[in-house]
């Protein structure tokens, strides 16, 4: 048979009860599982090759995809699909989509079978079929079901015996004080190599090893396809390349960034939530020190504490000097919403409630300009931001968005979309800052707010004398090029790993 004839020409399923080796808990041990439901597939062709696919949910409470529900879904798919050619992934795709929208869970083992005939016929493994180079090794997470903190850390360190270095550990209930004990806990007693940045690049360094770091896009790309998410593990190795592609160039970064000078940048307090009385106090205290731009830490479940603090530090705020109200997501939407309608508050509002869309309601209902920060980590978050008019700013922050590469795009989308942006990091010595700072003074000043430096919390300071420091409430990058930031590697101590 020509392979061009190549036609479905069967579909066969199989049910089988998966019994877990020991129950199984989610969501704070609010979801037991003790058994899966599984559904195989195979798919022949009158070509004499047959493809087998698996759509296995886990049970029927953790998502809205249940095992009876998948083979019910291919009693429909079943007669769209025979006689289509396995191979045309796309038709077959849209095949599945006009007999039956929705229910992805079910087309996911047709589809698997499918990808199955494909590989075979062309003679090739799925990776190489699906774009990649070598049959690369992917590290595996375990994953710890919910228990006491004891139970988990057990379950970690038998895992950690069978060769895992990342785990994915099972916490959420209604008792917040037992989800800290379980944090806290294991977080304690995880070797230097768990989960963490350290973790991750051990993932990430073979995969950028080799390549030339002044391609950016191109070393981001092979960060991605090693260790999807984790932006913050990423953020280290793009800020490192940044720092040689400026060397390379003879530039300093906020030049290749796009600046046309090292301008200063204005740099905001951070006053720690109290009474109106002592936020007060630490604004005039940190005007003292040249500071005119103040981030004022609210919110909490007592709406009339937050209305007090926001009306006294509007009250006494001198005309030249600005605040930012942030909430850091303490706020239920009716909360904001009624407390915002009953305040004139100075300036921003930032991230009132945990989500966007929480947030997107806020803005709608209120008349101050929103902030976001929290619920933002990827360009999609940013895009949804702007398509749903949730936010007049942002924050933009290097470590969580995996670096300065995609911190500029999103602060480019955002000069493009008219936002006022605060650039700074996460968090960090002044190395970390310095490379924020970097991107905010490349930044249209039309479109920059003041950063935040977090190094002026920090007690102990690796790279002294060095980088943006805090001069008359304003900070100025570098000019020598690269990042300008040298730690001396002998007082960092012994390095954790090293990849060669």
């Amino acid at each position: 048979m020509k392979p061009d004839n190549m036609r479905i020409s069967r579909i066969t399923v199989w049910q089988m009860d998966l019994p877990l080796s020991k129950p199984y808990y989610l969501s704070g041990g609010r979801l037991r599982f003790d058994r899966l439901d599984s559904t195989f597939v195979r798919i022949d062709t009158d070509a004499g090759l047959s493809g087998w696919g698996e759509s296995c949910p886990w049970g029927h409470s953790y998502l809205p995809a249940h095992g009876p529900g998948v083979r019910a879904g291919l009693e429909i798919l079943a007669p769209a699909i025979i006689g289509a050619d396995p191979r045309s992934l796309d038709h077959i795709n849209r095949l599945m989509d006009v007999a039956l929208p929705g229910h992805n869970y079910v087309k996911s083992a047709v589809d698997m079978a499918c990808w199955d005939i494909f590989g075979q016929a062309a003679g090739l493994p799925l990776w190489q079929c699906l774009g990649g180079d070598e049959a690369a090794p992917v590290a595996i997470n375990s994953s710890i079901s919910t228990g006491t903190p004891d139970e988990m850390i057990a379950l970690i360190r038998a895992a950690s015996a069978d060769g895992y270095r990342v785990h994915s550990a099972k916490i959420g209930g209604s008792d917040a004080a037992t989800d800290i004990a379980r944090i806290e806990a294991i977080s304690a007693v995880l070797p230097a190599h768990g989960p963490g940045v350290r973790a991750g690049l051990e993932i990430l360094a073979p995969a950028v090893i080799g390549a030339d770091p002044r391609c950016l896009d191109h070393v981001n790309r092979l960060m991605d396809v090693a260790l999807p998410g984790h932006n913050y593990v990423k953020s280290a190795v793009d800020m490192a390349c940044w720092d040689i592609f400026g060397q390379a160039a003879g530039l300093p970064l906020w030049q290749c960034l796009g600046g046309d000078e090292a301008a200063p940048v204005a740099i905001n307090s951070s006053i720690s939530t109290g009474t109106p009385d002592e936020m007060i106090a630490l604004i005039r205290a940190a005007s003292a020190d040249g500071y005119r731009v103040h981030s004022a830490k609210i919110g909490g479940s007592d709406a009339a504490t937050d209305i007090a603090r926001i009306e006294a530090i509007s009250a006494v705020l001198p005309a030249e000097e600005s605040v930012t109200f942030d909430v850091n997501r303490a706020w239920q939407p009716a909360t904001a919403i009624q407390v915002l309608n009953s305040v004139v508050a100075r300036d921003w509002i930032e991230q009132p409630c945990e989500t966007l869309d929480q947030c997107a309601q806020v803005a709608a209902r209120v008349p101050q300009p929103i902030m976001l920060d929290e619920c933002m980590h990827s360009f999609q978050d940013h895009l949804d931001a702007w398509r749903l008019g949730a936010a007049q700013g942002v924050k933009v922050k290097p470590n969580r968005l995996g670096g300065l590469t995609r911190a500029r795009q999103i602060r480019d989308f955002g000069v493009s979309v008219g936002w006022q942006m605060h650039i700074e990091d996460v968090g960090g010595t002044a190395l970390a800052d310095t490379a924020a700072i970097h991107l905010a003074a490349a930044t249209p000043a039309a479109n920059r707010l003041a950063s935040w430096l977090c190094h002026y919390h920090l007690a102990v300071d690796p790279v002294a004398g060095q980088g943006a420091r805090n001069k008359g409430g304003f900070a100025t990058p570098p000019s020598a090029p690269g990042l300008g930031v040298i730690p001396d590697s002998d007082g960092l101590g012994a390095p954790v790993c090293s990849y060669a």
